[in-house]
């Protein structure tokens, strides 16, 4: 998917410039054309041109490890990837609890998403990997499983709230849900349990695929990531 990304932004750019560039192109003064063309024409914000740049200088690192010609102005410190100071949301300890805790009962599909995002909270995974946990996973006390995105293998003490929604729905795992749905549902789950604190953050504008920054509702900036953010932060 990243690659893809950066591979129709790059051909974008070719055509727009009306030139097909090589990788002994890549030169300080693509870097300064290319950062301008995405910033002006497709209006992306420097965390998404930083995202692109970074992937160009994997790309030229691999080509020239392979032995093929590439310019080596990559290398400099000039040719850098943007980027926007981040401001990531986390929830702290009263917070999840409030959640573990609040009566979902009337409905069972955010009951389901409830306890699948305590699972996702107590045990620090990205989405890929918590949404996949399973009964062969749970080895006594703890969660044994391999990552997807690092290919690791992690044992992870069992969290007493992770036992808990075992131990509800006698030793079954919550339905699984796609990640858009999960996201959806943990928004709604944390304005029931009004988690509205106003605080600075993003979110994609409505109506379009942009983030805007601006203060908002803690709930409204609440996503899967905040999963793993949280259990590092606490």
């Amino acid at each position: 998917k990243n690659y893809k990304s950066a591979l129709n932004k790059l051909k974008a750019f070719e055509e727009h410039k009306k030139t097909k560039y090589r990788f002994e192109d890549i030169d300080l003064e693509f870097h300064r054309e290319f950062i301008s063309y995405c910033s002006t024409i497709e209006k992306l914000n420097n965390n998404s041109i930083g995202s692109l740049i970074s992937r160009i200088k994997t790309l030229c690192r691999e080509i020239e490890l392979e032995g093929y010609k590439v310019n080596p102005q990559y290398k400099s410190t000039n040719f850098n990837a943007p980027k926007n100071e981040t401001f990531d949301t986390y929830l702290n300890e009263a917070e999840i609890n409030q959640i573990f805790n609040h009566d979902f009962s009337d409905s069972d599909r955010l009951d389901n998403a409830r306890d699948l995002f305590i699972i996702g909270l107590r045990t620090g995974l990205r989405i890929s990997d918590f949404l996949r946990i399973g009964k062969e996973n749970i080895i006594g006390n703890v969660i044994n499983i391999t990552t997807i995105k690092t290919n690791q293998n992690l044992t992870i003490p069992i969290h007493p709230q992770f036992k808990a929604v075992l131990a509800k729905r006698n030793g079954n795992f919550p339905t699984k849900l796609s990640d858009q749905k999960f996201n959806l549902y943990i928004k709604e789950i944390c304005a029931k349990v009004k988690l509205n604190t106003l605080i600075y953050g993003s979110k994609i504008k409505e109506g379009s695929n942009r983030k805007e920054n601006g203060v908002f509702p803690k709930h409204e900036l609440v996503s899967s990531h905040i999963c793993r953010r949280s259990m590092a932060t606490n």
